[in-house]
């Protein structure tokens, strides 16, 4: 079993890793988020990527016309192994 220190190093150390992982992506202007833009083919109700980039703002202006969206891509985390609308995924041209 654990006790209550080891609980607390470990805790201590995740805590850390975090940090440290945090401020290597922001020192080197990732931030905790990529930016995927794609392009919705309706008549084949599939996309084609067209960009990742490390800020909202760019993936935005990358944008042509309203078949583009842009979907925020949590960095360092695992996604389901199945298939899942991306509800975080807009359009930003309407």
């Amino acid at each position: 079993m654990i006790n209550k220190k080891q609980k607390t190093e470990r805790l201590t150390r995740k805590t850390k890793n975090a940090e440290c992982e945090k401020a290597v992506s922001l020192r080197h202007g990732l931030g905790t988020f990529v930016y995927f833009v794609g392009k919705y083919i309706e008549n084949k109700e599939r996309f084609e990527i067209q960009g990742i980039f490390s800020t909202e703002e760019t993936a935005i202006r990358s944008c042509r016309d309203r078949t583009y969206f842009v979907l925020p891509i949590k960095l360092n985390k695992l996604y389901p192994d199945k298939t899942v609308k991306a509800k975080e995924a807009y359009y930003p041209i309407v």
